[in-house]
């Protein structure tokens, strides 16, 4: 959401790091992790059948109802919107932006992620019933390398390709990057031995990163490998916090509930400038557009939480009436 911000997105320093800190592509490994996590522990409990269904509903509970809302409100709001509806509804933006090769046409370009994520619902929930843990392991880890091959060889035939991929195929390398991560962890030897080493492999893991920042800083490739590597550290430090229960300490209840609102702040926040319009900034103006980029966050929080208490709260609890 912050590299969105005119200011930040129009900076060539932000614009670099915003090239090194990989949030679509952990959103991207965090989905693919906690849905393989989640399947894999619930798989021998339930009915294969039953757990398939009951994940799906819950899936279309969580997802469908304020996005549905919000492209329909589109649709009405904005007749430049109509030629977009039709992929957004079916969740094939991201094909839609990769062959136009940019996001000018356009007014919710960042749906495209989401898009890729009800993509890979389509298959890899059924995959994981279905497939042994080891070749589970297996097929993750050659979706995660099938993708690495795809972006690296797109970013050799041209920049349209690299865009192209990227909104494709390309965001299962991540995806498949947190599917193996999960599989992985699953073990339980595995993860004591994680337990047990994590310091040396902080340490380890630093050291390959920091090497490759200053090496590799002015190519794209390093791009992919940082968040490579940026992604499997803080998914498995994660599981190293998870154990120490952060929950508990008050001073972090604010993540948890900005973590419940997240969505919304994902779906929204992207048409909040539109409502902050009447200010009638200069977006040249640095304290200006820092003023802006404050108010849209914050109105973006609060419309979020509005969304929360009022729709999404409803379908979180019926939720509960399918538990996995």
């Amino acid at each position: 959401m912050i590299f969105h911000f005119p200011i930040i997105s129009g900076n060539k320093f932000f614009e670099y790091l915003y090239d090194c800190l990989p949030g679509v592509p952990l959103f991207f490994a965090l989905s693919g992790f906690l849905i393989t996590r989640i399947l894999i522990s619930n798989k021998n409990k339930k009915n294969k059948k039953v757990l398939l269904k009951r994940f799906y509903i819950r899936r279309f509970l969580r997802i469908f109802p304020i996005y549905y809302l919000t492209i329909f409100f589109l649709l009405f709001a904005y007749s430049s919107y109509k030629p977009q509806f039709i992929y957004d509804l079916l969740y094939l933006s991201n094909f839609k932006i990769g062959f136009d090769g940019n996001y000018q046409n356009t007014i919710a370009p960042h749906f495209w992620t989401l898009a890729v994520e009800e993509q890979f619902y389509l298959f890899w929930p059924i995959t994981v019933i279905l497939f042994s843990k080891e070749s589970l392991k297996l097929t993750s880890f050659l979706l995660f390398i099938t993708g690495v091959f795809s972006l690296i060889g797109s970013y050799f035939i041209s920049p349209y390709w690299l865009f192209f991929v990227d909104r494709t195929i390309g965001g299962f390398t991540y995806i498949g990057l947190g599917c193996f991560l999960a599989c992985v962890c699953s073990d339980a030897k595995m993860l004591k031995q994680f337990n047990n080493n994590f310091y040396y492999l902080t340490a380890i893991l630093s050291i390959i990163g920091v090497s490759g920042f200053y090496f590799l800083n002015t190519n794209i490739l390093f791009t992919f490998f940082f968040s490579f590597l940026l992604i499997g550290f803080l998914i498995l430090l994660s599981l190293k916090l998870n154990a120490y229960q952060l929950n508990k300490y008050w001073l972090l209840k604010p993540l948890v509930f900005i973590g419940k609102i997240s969505y919304g702040i994902y779906v929204f926040h992207m048409f909040i400038p539109d409502l902050l319009n009447y200010f009638n900034l200069t977006f040249t103006d640095y304290k200006k557009v820092s003023l802006f980029n404050l108010g849209v966050l914050i109105v973006s929080v609060i419309v979020a939480s509005l969304s929360w208490f009022t729709i999404e709260r409803f379908f979180i609890n019926l939720k509960n009436k399918f538990p996995y």
